[in-house]
């Protein structure tokens, strides 16, 4: 957003969501739900890719 120039008004007013929504889904200590995540993304311009690998076995937790 900050590269972008674009306070949490106008992407509030993007997504359709008050000010203060948009406050706590950018608020990294706020457990944000992805599909918020994404469409904040996507009215930023960028999209979310996803990618799983298999852990190593002696990475895995035990």
């Amino acid at each position: 957003m900050k590269a972008e120039r674009i306070s949490n008004v106008v992407l509030a007013e993007r997504l359709g969501l008050s000010e203060g929504a948009v406050r706590r889904l950018v608020n990294p200590g706020h457990a944000s739900r992805v599909d918020g995540v994404v469409s904040a993304l996507a009215a930023l311009g960028h999209n979310v890719i996803v990618e799983a690998h298999q852990q190593n076995t002696n990475d895995a937790w035990q």
